[in-house]
């Protein structure tokens, strides 16, 4: 848990000035991230004077940045609000308040206690198929939500993606997401591995077969981190690889029915993991 040093919201030194101890009804606390497009400090709800706790997150343009890059800073903390207001499911990092105007556009989301899926795979940790197709499923359902409400998430990568300590994972990061056959306008800060041929061109029209390619190369990606040989179970995952990533964004499969492959495919491969075969494998080891 951090705990900030500022915890009655005092002035703090900034990236470039002086951090408000207020923004809208919240109080903003100590900085915990920074980066070219946002910073992103603690916060609580500013009548939460001598709380210790700090349950939620507030993300705005750095104070430095001028001219054009804060520009393209508020731009992203807009898309944030707009797209977290419009949308809600359990996977999508929740978007509680904020401003996408004003002298300080702001964006309030609710804190996590985790890693990035990043962070986890740079630890090099074997993730048995069931997690990998768990792990998939629900970024696929996150973004499948992104798409009923008409935004696509634009920079899905495994630096987007948070794990819990119980394992669930959330999409984070909505300053890419654009409304559907709306102009993207904000340029690709993510994984250039998961970003498709036409999400790296400039000024085209959003398209959810942008998130398709990803989410295909998530699978992918994840996969690597398994050693499993069922070529039974390994099928019907590698066809839908396939089918995320093809060159034509308008034959990829569409999330909601990508989920429910997904969905099938866990539970076929639980059933391989936990079945009467596998018991009597992890017997003959440890014999």
């Amino acid at each position: 848990m951090i705990t900030p040093s500022n915890p009655n919201g005092a002035l703090t030194p900034g990236s470039g000035g002086a951090v408000p101890s207020l923004l809208g009804i919240w109080r903003v606390g100590d900085r915990i991230a920074s980066g070219k497009s946002a910073q992103l400090h603690l916060a609580q709800p500013a009548d939460s004077v001598g709380n210790p706790r700090w349950d939620y997150l507030i993300k705005f343009a750095p104070l430095d940045s001028q001219g054009p890059a804060r520009h393209e800073a508020n731009r992203r903390i807009a898309a944030s609000y707009e797209a977290g207001k419009e949308t809600s499911h359990a996977q999508l990092v929740s978007t509680r308040d904020g401003s996408p105007t004003g002298p300080t556009p702001f964006v309030v989301m609710s804190r996590l206690q985790g890693e990035t899926l990043q962070d986890m795979l740079l630890r090099q940790v074997a993730i048995p198929l069931p997690q990998v197709l768990w792990i998939a499923r629900q970024i696929t359902g996150a973004t499948a939500a992104l798409h009923q409400a008409g935004w696509i998430h634009g920079e899905i990568h495994p630096g987007a993606i948070f794990m819990d300590r119980g394992g669930q994972a959330c999409l984070l990061d909505l300053g890419s997401a654009t409304r559907f056959h709306s102009q993207i306008r904000v340029a690709y800060r993510g994984d250039e591995a998961f970003a498709s041929h036409e999400r790296r061109s400039t000024d085209i029209a959003a398209l959810p077969g942008m998130d398709a390619f990803a989410l295909g190369q998530l699978l992918w990606t994840l996969l690597t981190y398994n050693d499993t040989q069922d070529e039974t179970v390994l099928g019907p995952i590698a066809d839908l690889v396939g089918e995320l990533l093809d060159p034509d964004p308008q034959v990829r499969p569409d999330a909601k029915s990508s989920e429910r492959r997904l969905l099938d495919m866990e539970l076929s491969a639980l059933s391989h993991h936990i079945g009467p075969a596998a018991v009597a494998t992890q017997r003959r080891s440890a014999a």
